[in-house]
């Protein structure tokens, strides 16, 4: 659906210098934000407050101690007057409309502007019309055992993951699951406790003892796997064999007819090669230390490799290391390992297989300035063919990576720290979200779900919980 969202606020800029005005000395290194939200006191039934967030050079600009955004109520307060804004940045005013909730704040509407500036001394103005403003995320719902339709707000979420039709986040110290999601035909929610004496750090699609595959919950101590039949975690962890490390994400490939299982964590990488049906208890790890481990994934084609983004750089680990260990060998890590890069540091990473009439595999890269894509090298030393930013990136930290599907994806979220980028491939249209688009203030994850016939939910958690927004592709 063509420009399905509507992004830039209609921005009226009025500068008012203050060289003999009694309300505004001059000062070199401050200006004034004025934002009127007069014209918006008919927008939609329900909308009883307004949120407004600064956005400078693409972060979110504090505006108090520790806070992020002003909230008002609109139809009591419709000027909002910010002093001391630093000159230098590039500013956009996000505003989302909606009402308060405990513990979270429902957006019905949102709006971002265009791009200004601040001058030293003067007050930029920004006006904001009924217009202008688009519809937000939804909050994800289910059904409580006594049958009320509850929302998934006011948890504070670490991540979500989607696995066998069914949908997962935590909040560390338990694990929500709804079974056969659907977002307009709320279910129950299944709720199971984090394994004894664990944290979970994150959620990701690994492997069982015995190496099936499993939603996993990466712990403190390891990784632990969900059955979801038992609905409950498996009493030993996935890597028993392991020793006791905090994981932050593991994954798993094929190896042959084997499986290739990775792991990263806050000062470790590793991995083994374990046989479908072998016990976890036998399995022998490869267990390196390194730098924190931010991105890990696996390739797809039969021999799979490991690409880790880690704080001291980016690395490829040939599956035949991981084989080598696992069958008892001590191979040279450095006769398998091989370095890559971007134009900026690599922080999250994704892989895609792209193309219409040959099929190749596509490495995403997320960094601190955009994300690029490169080609994986056909042949060895090289990891991947010269890189290449994604148009509309540039300037945003990219800190996850999220493709609708393996082979040719519909689309592809990219996540940074004030916007949420979605790329839609049928416009071939980079959709931008701000914080204030129902975005669950700070973003911790984000997954896609599929149900069929060119639909797609972007479900996303953060501090304020779960919410999802409906993308559609025409089928």
């Amino acid at each position: 659906m063509k420009k399905l969202f509507v992004l830039l606020a209609i921005l009226v800029i009025v500068f008012v210098l203050g060289t003999t005005s009694c309300y505004w000395v001059f000062n070199s290194g401050t200006g004034s934000l004025q934002l009127d939200l007069s014209a918006l006191s008919e927008k939609g039934p329900g909308v009883r407050s307004a949120r407004i967030y600064l956005i400078a050079n693409n972060m979110l600009h504090p505006l108090g101690d520790g806070v992020d955004y002003v909230q008002v109520k609109y139809n009591q307060v419709t000027e909002i007057t910010l002093e001391d804004i630093p000159v230098g940045p590039t500013y956009r005013v996000a505003v989302s409309m909606g009402y308060d909730e405990p513990g979270w704040f429902d957006s019905y509407y949102w709006a971002e502007s265009a791009d200004f500036e601040i001058f030293p001394g003067a007050k930029t103005a920004v006006v904001f019309n009924q217009e202008d403003f688009t519809y937000s995320f939804y909050p994800v719902l289910y059904k409580s055992e006594d049958i009320v339709v509850e929302t998934m707000m006011d948890k504070r979420l670490l991540d979500v993951e989607v696995y066998n039709y069914g949908v997962y986040a935590t909040d560390g110290a338990k694990l929500y699951e709804l079974p056969d999601y659907s977002p307009y035909s709320a279910l129950g929610i299944v709720e199971t406790t984090a394994p004894a004496g664990q944290t979970i750090n994150s959620l990701s699609i690994s492997v069982s003892d015995g190496a099936f595959d499993a939603l996993c919950a990466n712990t403190n101590t390891g990784f632990f796997s969900y059955n979801d039949f038992s609905q409950n975690f498996d009493p030993t962890p996935t890597t028993v064999n392991l020793g006791s490390y905090s994981v932050l994400d593991s994954t798993a490939g094929s190896y042959s007819f084997n499986r290739l299982i990775v792991f990263g964590g806050n000062n470790r990488w590793g991995g083994t090669v374990a046989g479908v049906e072998s016990s976890a208890s036998e399995w022998i790890w490869a267990n390196q230390s390194s730098e924190r481990v931010t991105d890990v994934v696996v390739s797809k084609d039969t021999i799979a490799d490991a690409y880790f983004a880690t704080a001291g750089g980016a690395f490829r680990v040939d599956g035949d290391y991981m084989n080598e260990i696992a069958i008892g060998g001590t191979p040279d890590l450095n006769a398998y390992k091989t370095g890559f890069s971007a134009p900026a540091p690599i922080i999250s990473l994704e892989l895609v297989e792209v193309g219409v009439t040959a099929l190749f595999v596509t490495l995403l890269m997320g960094t601190e300035n955009g994300a690029w894509q490169a080609p994986l090298a056909a042949e060895p030393p090289d990891v991947i063919g010269q890189p290449t930013r994604i148009d509309g990136t540039q300037g945003f930290r990219i800190r996850q990576i999220a493709a609708s599907n393996y082979t040719n994806p519909h689309f592809i979220a990219y996540l940074s720290d004030a916007y949420l980028l979605v790329w839609n491939e049928a416009d071939n249209e980079l959709i931008r979200f701000p914080i204030a688009a129902g975005l669950p203030n700070k973003i911790t994850g984000m997954a896609w779900f599929d149900p069929g016939g060119g639909m797609y939910y972007l479900l996303v958690s953060g501090d304020d919980g779960l919410v999802f927004r409906t993308f559609y592709y025409p089928v």
